[in-house]
């Protein structure tokens, strides 16, 4: 199994993936990076960021100031800042132009907060920016969201130069506030603090809470286990846990009464994940909470969150009390739900279609004017299918001994009984049915259509050649449609039938079928019926088949052969997961063909559209991913498993990215030596 990172398509500047604010890309001045603060006017989550770059590569970090707040003070203390990621090798897309950071940001700021950042190249990179005006100002803003004049930084935290202005966009989701209380009824002692447990039901942020203290003034810490996952066995170990935030002398508001906690928690809790928090007063024993029933059990809930049962603690990650209840209310903002969607495109290759077929009109759907006038094709039997090829054949007169078929009838049908069963792909015949509207099959069910698709073809119930139109013999001044068997060979003939739509468009043209041999010959002299109403060309065996959609056969038999399989063997290609951000996307591959060598996975942002690779000698195969990235992989069995790692990363919803896969086969079956799968568009979502 093989996974490919969709961190490769966040090199590249991507549409917005829900609202997007830009700074300035003016430039002028430059150092390794920027610290800035962005001020939400609604709750937001920041999701990523574009910059504009000053060296061709560059290693970029992204910073977050701990707990929230301004980065102003901050300037030059590491200590009071958090890493949110990290990328390597970022390639430049040109001077004062939108370079893409392939880093999941994922910061939320509740509404009325500020945030302060910290993006910057390391040694030996560097970023453009402007001179400012003055650090806080409001230089860019929306509905949602402000961006203040920051200052520029040497790497890490070294010389500040100020005021700057970060060039960049900033791309951000919306995310409703919203909050959830467990109780503020003291039944127990009081301690220092609470662990417990977060659990999301869809994707949230927790930006805030209100703490239940008691009367005095108090200093406070919030921390956040570093993994995300529960605090049960990590309840004494310090290491394991990240400080959010703290706040120095905190005024209780009264025992049992909800005292706002100053200090922005701003952390993200993905859809199913659970994450452990820890509430605690650093000066004494002054939370109060009470006792639970079981740690872990679910003590409050509403539609998107649920809060557990934890663990009171002494001085901060000493003794422990449990089952406790911490008591407060949580403020969070909920991210908007994009669900994911896998979407089949185009259809798979590699002469494993049964049906073959040319849809023909002059009119405006399809502007694909009749061209196989004077000329002749063959359907050559293989024993279990056939070769079909354009080949030299003579229109042979009908004789005075032919029969007209389904006499006086404009609608009509009729079969005929063969003097020796006629091979046929997959066994024989000694039956032809002749419609009047152009097809000869080996029995009766198609019954008689003069709107002629090729849909309809691949899907009659018999196996079927077919000249298709709406002939007309009953017109005045028509030809007719004659049978007769001469020797070993039979003969079907629309001598000159005129078109229903059209009296004046002659048509002539003979289906020739050689029992001995199961060779199907079409010779056509003239057919003007697709000036005025659609005519299919073609061949399918009886019972659905794939539909290879309307191929240009005149250009499919002079390029060689067209192979019509004898069961549909196309290599498939189907989603085994949806493509959900913080996840695999995983894929299968199936039916690859026992001569395959070597396989090829395409992922690509953009779909080519392409159906029908004949110009590169892979009829009747598309591509449907554009090749942006492309990785082999030996094959040794029928079924393949690939996957790509989407990084947990809101930038990404809404996005769409394209795969497909070839299969390289010795002996080749086409000149350029490969087949193709259909097509997958994954929708990037959260759910």
């Amino acid at each position: 199994m093989r996974f490919v990172s969709l961190a490769f398509l966040l090199a590249a500047p991507l549409a917005a993936q829900g609202s997007l604010l830009t700074t300035t890309f003016a430039g002028g001045n430059g150092q390794n990076g920027n610290m800035f603060d962005i001020t939400a006017t609604n709750a937001v989550v920041i999701s990523g960021f574009d910059v504009n770059l000053s060296t061709p590569t560059a290693d970029i970090e992204v910073y977050a100031v701990t707990g929230g707040g301004t980065f102003v003070g901050k300037e030059s203390n590491a200590a009071l800042w958090t890493l949110v990621g990290t990328a390597t090798g970022v390639v430049n897309s040109g001077n004062n132009v939108a370079t893409s950071v392939p880093i999941a940001v994922n910061v939320p700021i509740a509404a009325g907060q500020s945030m302060g950042f910290y993006v910057t190249t390391t040694a030996g990179g560097g970023v453009n920016y402007t001179n400012g005006t003055g650090v806080g100002n409001v230089f860019a803003q929306d509905a949602n969201i402000q961006f203040r004049e920051g200052v520029g930084k040497s790497y890490p935290f070294a010389t500040t130069f100020t005021p700057r202005i970060w060039n960049g966009n900033i791309y951000y989701v919306l995310a409703a506030g919203q909050s959830l209380t467990t109780t503020f009824g003291n039944l127990n002692t009081i301690s220092a603090g609470n662990m417990f447990d977060v659990t999301a039901l869809q994707n949230v942020a927790i930006t805030g809470c209100d703490v239940s203290l008691d009367p005095g003034v108090w200093d406070l810490a919030v921390y956040t286990l570093t993994n995300g996952s529960t605090y049960v066995g990590n309840e004494t170990n310090a290491a394991a846990w990240t400080l959010l935030g703290s706040a120095i002398g905190v005024v209780s508001n009264g025992f049992n009464v909800p005292t706002p906690l100053p200090i922005a928690i701003n952390s993200s809790i993905g859809a199913g994940q659970t994450r452990a928090f820890y509430i605690t007063c650093t000066n004494g024993n002054g939370m109060n909470y009470i006792g639970g029933t079981s740690a872990g059990a679910v003590y409050a809930q509403d539609a998107n969150i649920q809060i557990r049962e934890g663990a009171g603690l002494q001085t901060p990650f000493t003794t422990v009390f449990t089952p406790r209840v911490w008591n407060g209310t949580l403020r969070y903002a909920t991210i908007p739900l994009n669900s994911a969607v896998n979407t089949a495109v185009g259809a798979g290759c590699g002469y494993e279609f049964r049906s073959v077929y040319e849809q023909f009109t002059s009119g405006a759907l399809s502007n694909n004017p009749f061209d196989l006038n004077g000329t002749a094709l063959r359907w050559t039997n293989a024993g279990t299918f056939y070769v079909v090829d354009n080949v030299v054949a003579s229109f042979v007169a009908p004789t005075a001994a032919a029969v007209n078929v389904a006499p006086g009838l404009l609608d009509g049908q009729q079969a005929f009984t063969l003097t020796a069963p006629m091979p046929v792909p997959g066994g024989t015949t000694t039956t032809l049915n002749v419609c009047t509207k152009g097809y000869v099959a080996t029995g009766v069910g198609n019954g008689i259509d003069y709107t002629p698709t090729g849909a309809e073809l691949i899907a009659f119930p018999e196996t079927t050649w077919a000249c298709w139109a709406d002939y007309d013999q009953t017109i005045l001044g028509s030809g007719l449609i004659l049978y007769e068997q001469v020797g070993g060979v039979a003969y079907v003939t629309w001598n000159g039938v005129r078109t229903y739509q059209n009296a004046a468009a002659s048509n002539t043209f003979q289906f020739q079928f050689n029992i001995a041999t199961g060779n199907v010959t079409l010779v056509v002299n003239s057919v003007g019926a697709a000036a005025a109403w659609p005519v299919v060309v073609g061949y399918s065996p009886g019972g659905t088949s794939l539909n290879p959609g309307s191929k240009d056969i005149s250009a499919l038999v002079g390029a060689g052969a067209i192979f019509l399989d004898p069961s549909d063997r196309a290599v498939t290609l189907s989603a085994l997961s949806l493509p959900l951000i913080g996840s695999t996307w995983q894929l299968g591959v199936g039916n690859i063909p026992a001569n395959g060598v070597i396989g090829v996975e395409v992922f690509g942002l953009t779909d080519p559209l392409l159906d029908d690779l004949t110009v590169i000698g892979m009829p009747f195969c598309g591509l449907r991913a554009s090749l942006d990235v492309l990785n082999a992989w030996f094959i040794g069995s029928s079924t393949h498993v690939y996957g790509l790692s989407i990084p947990n990363s809101l930038y990404l919803m809404g996005l769409n990215i394209h795969t497909t896969t070839a299969v390289f086969q010795v002996p080749a079956v086409n000149p350029f030596g490969a087949i193709t799968s259909r097509g997958l568009r994954g929708t990037i979502g959260n759910q």
